[in-house]
């Protein structure tokens, strides 16, 4: 299965964990511009905004160890964004998501 990259940004973003590793608190929603198009990720009501349309993901985030594969969420079936957690915040505790990708599949 090939996948195209259409947006590479770089985001820093801190997590802190309100109990477990399924349920993250998020500080404030990610906002990606690609081509005038605005996506924005809000973790804690697991949607994703892509323009006006608004479509779940498919399920919670789960917390991979930043040296395991980062985390997928489907958010309908031709796309899919993948979030990858910066390792030296993992040792401390926190989790920062150092990199997004809204990927064709």
């Amino acid at each position: 299965m090939k996948v195209s990259l259409l947006t590479a940004f770089l985001i820093s973003l801190l997590i802190s964990f309100s109990g477990n590793a399924q349920q993250l608190k998020i500080e404030s929603n990610i906002k990606l511009m690609d081509s005038g198009v605005v996506y924005s990720v809000d973790l804690q009501n697991r949607s994703i905004v892509i323009g006006d349309a608004v479509r779940s993901l498919s399920r919670s985030l789960v917390v991979h160890d930043s040296a395991g594969p980062a985390t997928d969420f489907a958010i309908q079936p031709d796309r899919q964004v993948r979030f990858r957690l910066n390792q030296n915040a993992a040792l401390q505790g926190d989790l920062v998501i150092e990199e997004i990708w809204v990927m064709d599949k």
